[in-house]
């Protein structure tokens, strides 16, 4: 009965040391796996800011050309309606004057329109890119949450719980051991005197066989 214990408990230390290992090895593989699912996660967010970043500017280059072709439209009306009223002043002889302070007025009005395009137009650019901020924000955002998710293992802990379990094997092993005489190589006796000498106990087992 001694010697399976024995021989289980010089292969404990390998056993556990084994376990050990697994378990080091298994939080490793789960750590890579929550690393792959974040990084999956932020190549996600940001292709999607790219799209919206990609739409973005497709609507602002959209915008600048409608401002441009209405500033051109406007130009091309005002123009239009001087050379019309030019020929009318001409036909009725109103003087030079006259026909100065309404061309005057045509440039002022199509300058006016032409500035307000552009004072909405920078409206709008600073409005594009206020959202640009905010989608590049939002996918670093997303980024840093899904990272923030997974944890590093703590491979000391993992052994020093291993180095406890070997501790508490170890001290039940000892208060397991069986008790052996104090004579190496002999096997206790009932009656006898575990500390008489031995050739005392032999003498007087004899004497108490003849007596």
């Amino acid at each position: 009965m001694c010697l399976p214990l024995a021989a289980a408990g010089a292969a404990a230390p390998y056993l556990l040391g084994a376990q050990t290992g697994l378990s080091i090895l298994g939080a490793k593989s789960q750590y890579d796996r929550e690393l792959a699912v974040a990084a999956d996660a932020a190549a996600q967010a940001n292709r999607s800011a790219v799209i919206q970043y990609t739409q973005l500017q497709t609507r602002q280059m959209q915008e600048a050309a409608q401002a441009a072709q209405a500033i051109r439209t406007n130009a091309n009306k005002a123009r239009m309606a001087e050379g019309t009223l030019r020929v009318s002043i001409g036909e009725s002889g109103i003087g030079g004057n006259t026909a100065a302070e309404l061309h005057a007025g045509f440039e002022r009005s199509a300058s006016e329109y032409e500035g307000a395009v552009i004072r909405n137009k920078a409206f709008l650019d600073a409005n594009f890119k206020d959202q640009a901020t905010a989608i590049q924000e939002g996918a670093r955002a997303e980024a840093a949450q899904a990272y923030a998710k997974v944890q590093p293992p703590s491979y000391l802990g993992i052994l020093l719980q291993g180095v406890g379990s070997y501790l508490n094997l170890s001290m039940q092993n000892k208060e397991l051991s069986p008790i052996h005489a104090n004579v190496p190589g002999s096997s206790p006796v009932a009656g006898a005197d575990p500390e008489a000498p031995i050739g005392d106990f032999t003498t007087s087992r004899t004497e108490n066989q003849y007596a």
